[in-house]
This record gives C-alpha cells, structure tokens and sequence, in this order.
C-alpha cells in the first residue's frame, strides 16, 4: 500500500544522518493533483473495506468478472477472506451510494512470488462469494493483455488512476472517488531514478510507471493502492496497471509503480477463465441530460443479464432522444414518454406526458422497482416491496 517507512525515517534522524529535501521514503500507497470522479463514472473500480464496516476503506480494485476482483497482493497479504468485503457501485465513502452492491470473500489468491521487500509480483485475485450484476453502475474492465494492447504502455500514452486514497503526501484521504490523468514512462527512464536511491527499486518487467517525470504533482497516493491504472478508449476500459509502490506522492523524478497486467495473462486467467473483450453500447441519438457522465458505457459480454434491448419504433425520439441502453429489464410505452426499469431497480424515462412534465415524479428516485406498464397518460409502476405506484 505504499508503505511509509515512518518509523526508519524518525531513527535516520535521530543519529544525524543528512537526508535530502525528498527524503527517501519507500512505497507509498496513493490521487493527487487530480479532481473528483462523476459518480459511477468507472463502474468497474472496486471498493475494498475491512468487515467491521463500509467507511473503513483498504484499497482499490478492478472487476474483471462478476466474481473476480484484481487488486495489488501487499493489500491483502497476509489476512484472511474474512477479514474483508468488496463493495461496487460506491462513490462516496460516508455519503449514500444508491447503485452499491457488496459481497463478502471466498478467497484471496495472491501471487506466489509476490516479493514484499520490492513489490515485485503485486497482485492478487478476490474471489467473490455473491457475483456481481451488471448495471449502468457497476461493469467490467478489460484487462490489458487482449489482442492490440501493447500499444497501451508505449511512453506518454495517457492514463487514468482512479482512488479514494489521500490528496497528498502524509494528508487525509479522500471522502469520494477521485481521478488523474496520468502519463506512462518508460520502464528504463523510471528504473534510472529508481536505482538511484540509497536503497535502489528495480523497475522490473512485472512493473509499469507512470506520472509527470519532469514536474510532478500528479500521481495515486496511499490509500489508493490496488486500484486500477487504465486507458479510456471510445467508452471501453482497459486496465494495464494497479497501484503498487513510489516514492512519495508525485514527486518530480519519481513516477509512480505500478503492476503490469499484461505480464500476468496467464496466470489470472487460470483462475478466472478466459476474459475477453467488452462490449461496448452506444446510444442510438444523443443521450439525456440524467446520463452525460459518459456518451459511452461497457457492459460484459459474459455478463449473467438478458440482452439488452434498444428502444423499439414505438418509442419514437421526436419529443427527445432515445436513452442509452442500460440493462434495461422492463419497458412501457405512453403517448409521448416511454419508462423503462432497470436490472438494479430503478427507473428511467425519456419523453413528456400530458401535462409536459418528466413521466416519473421527483419522489420516486430511490425507490427500487420490479415491473412498470403505461397507459396513453399514466404509468403504474411495481415496486420490490410489492407496493404499486401510479401517476
């Protein structure tokens, strides 16, 4: 987790040794310089907490399955399945986050070389106990190890590592999930800074660096540890790297460390099965207003869903666009709106009734839903708890 060598620096003082400005303070875990992520912006980003409750965050992870979870192996070395859970769909650590799902751990696999003195080798896979169901919210990442992404760890390729770890060095961690556009550098120009320390770091071939060389100030930080560094293409995520080590939190000369995902092909798949590409859906028109977090969203396509299905001709987007398409469960037609439910429950609408109003009412946003029908001007919706609704 980006270990701060607290105690070693405090006896390296003590005896006089002289230390430079940036003292070397080993492996920390990290998002600074960044800005908060739109909620659910990366549904595939996991929350990784301790048992005794949601606010007690541990580290970052990745979706790679409905029950497969990857995460840096020094989050979880050491410590039973029990002692943590995973959490989908969070934004906000204290706040209420109405798209989470959790599941509790079957088993953590960590890597067997995973080597604690340098980080070499850090990950590990979080075996789920209750699988994951795919919603606008909570999705898959691709992992960088498919056909064509090599290209993805070329130098100054951009990156984004995304985490609820501190804002800066030694500081307090963040509330919400942030992000930061981060650079990749190439592993030659990071392992000359890197061996120069008293205590060199060996930037190895299970290693990927990225950060602003020359400048600094952006870069993960501890508490983000295990989260995923990855590549936004045309709505598609592709994860090439979890936090792992550093030194400091963006400082000039020292880019962040992060493990490659492309050289554990093998071995994540002979626990996961094969990974392939995911699906990526786009909008038939423009979206909606309630949907401008991203023109694009992933879906898996080994997800356990029904097909998604596309507005049909009857949902004519004369009146304003068609939705993007969202694991939608059920539909219902009137004279000018359509509704739609979600897998997760909830509902979603596109057009105006009768009076030139939204066709669902303010005071139904958090309630979850089971089935939805309409008339010319009226929808009557089932909720979960069995209690109809209708305006």
């Amino acid at each position: 987790m980006r270990h701060i060598v607290v105690g070693l620096l405090a006896f390296v003082m003590l005896i006089g040794v002289y230390l430079p400005a940036q003292a070397e303070v080993l492996y920390t875990p990290r998002i600074v310089g960044g800005s908060e992520a739109v909620p659910n912006e990366f549904p595939f980003m996991a929350y990784l907490y301790w048992s005794s409750g949601i606010t007690s965050h541990r580290c970052g992870g990745t979706l790679l399955s409905p029950t497969w979870v990857m995460t840096a192996a020094h989050c979880v070395s050491g410590y039973g399945a029990s002692s943590f859970r995973v959490a989908m769909g969070m934004h906000s650590r204290y706040g209420v986050n109405p798209y989470a799902q959790t599941s509790a751990i079957k088993r953590i696999i960590n890597h067997p070389n995973y080597n604690p003195s340098n980080f070499d080798y850090d990950i590990a896979l979080l075996e789920l106990v209750t699988p994951m169901t795919m919603t606008a919210q909570v999705g898959l990442a691709e992992p960088g190890f498919l056909p064509g992404s090599s290209a993805l760890y070329a130098d100054g390729v951009s990156a984004v590592v995304a985490g609820w770890g501190t804002t800066s060095y030694g500081g307090s961690s963040a509330s919400s999930l942030l992000k930061v556009s981060v650079p990749i550098v190439q592993n030659d120009r990071c392992d000359d800074a890197y061996g120069l320390l008293s205590t060199p770091q060996p930037i190895t071939s299970r290693m990927v660096c990225a950060g602003d060389y020359d400048v600094g100030g952006i870069d993960a930080c501890q508490g983000d540890s295990g989260g995923p560094l990855f590549t936004v293409n045309a709505g598609t995520f592709t994860v090439i790297g979890i936090v792992s080590s550093g030194e400091g939190c963006a400082w000039k000369d020292y880019p962040g460390i992060y493990t490659r995902v492309s050289f554990f092909e093998s071995w994540i798949t002979s626990y996961t099965g094969t990974l392939g590409p995911v699906e990526t859906l786009t909008p038939s028109l423009s979206p909606t207003a309630s949907q401008t977090r991203t023109p694009t969203r992933t879906a898996s396509i080994t997800a356990t869903r029904t097909a998604t299905r596309t507005p049909t001709a009857t949902m004519t987007p004369t009146v304003t666009p068609t939705p993007l398409p969202r694991a939608v469960k059920h539909v219902a037609s009137g004279a000018s709106f359509s509704v739609a439910v979600l897998y997760n429950g909830s509902l979603i609408s596109w057009g105006l009734n009768s009076q030139g109003q939204s066709s669902i009412p303010l005071g139904l946003a958090r309630v979850l839903f089971d089935d939805v029908a309409a008339g010319n001007n009226y929808t009557i919706a089932l909720s979960r708890t069995g209690r109809v609704y209708g305006w």
